[in-house]
């Protein structure tokens, strides 16, 4: 009888110890998962939309949709990317992320945001994005990584100024010719800014009277000053000399005038 309550009591033993060996197995297989999963997730793929707003009258949504992965234990559902001012300002807008496509681990994530009115003009970068996956496997990735990882057009918003039309430039005032006097007719060419005589008046190419000899022309009869006197080759008085002619003592008076 004794025998028989020894065997009893040691197959009872050996129950409860495979039992236990039993319900311990998970946990020693879950603990040695988690020990072997040590990359935090990936991003594969980035995009904030649109790529220009203004802010001037209302806030704008934003939109960001991104790809990630994970090798083992699947992406946390916290999610969480920040954008700011290029410049520097201490403004910021915030995205929280969703699973829209997918699972744990591959999947598509989307989150929107407002970028409020009057926020600060020019470029705004992602400056970072922070993710993690079920066992804490934590990734930071900052503006730089990003802008190497996807491009900078793929990070960038442009909160910009309203373009209003330009007028059309006014039409600019004909300049008003200088008058020219034609003088071919006789009348008064002033293309050199004095009298044109080609016509028998003032021939006055070169600013005053034709002068080229300092006297007038009298080749008609009239004065002939080539020598400074009076020229009397038409029966007028001769004075090439300057003076009268009277070799004879008397007026030469063979042409019936003075010579």
């Amino acid at each position: 009888m004794k025998k028989y309550f020894a065997m009893s009591q040691k197959r009872t033993l050996v129950l409860i110890t495979s039992l236990l060996l039993l319900f311990s197995l998970p946990l020693f297989i879950s603990n040695t998962y988690a020990v072997e999963d040590t990359e935090p997730p990936q991003v594969t793929s980035f995009s904030l939309t649109p790529s220009e707003v203004n802010t001037d009258n209302s806030g704008q949504l934003l939109t960001l949709t991104t790809t990630i992965t994970d090798d083992q234990s699947g992406v946390e559902s916290w999610l969480y990317l920040s954008i700011r001012p290029e410049s520097g300002s201490t403004q910021s807008v915030n995205f929280n992320l969703n699973r829209v496509s997918g699972d744990d681990l591959n999947g598509v994530y989307t989150g929107s945001a407002i970028m409020p009115k009057g926020a600060k003009k020019g470029v705004w970068k992602a400056d970072s994005f922070s993710l993690r996956d079920k066992v804490g496997n934590y990734e930071y990735l900052s503006k730089n990584m990003l802008e190497l990882l996807f491009g900078q057009d793929a990070i960038t918003i442009t909160n910009g100024e309203i373009q209003y039309p330009s007028p059309p430039p006014a039409p600019s005032p004909s300049p008003t010719p200088p008058p020219i006097y034609d003088n071919s007719s006789g009348s008064y060419d002033n293309s050199s800014g004095s009298y044109d005589n080609s016509s028998g008046n003032y021939d006055n190419s070169s600013g005053a009277y034709d002068n080229s000899s300092g006297a007038y022309d009298n080749s008609s009869g009239n004065y002939d000053n080539s020598s400074g006197n009076y020229d009397n080759s038409s029966g007028n008085y001769d004075n090439s000399s300057g003076n009268y002619d009277n070799s004879s003592g008397n007026y030469d008076n063979s042409s019936g005038n003075y010579d």
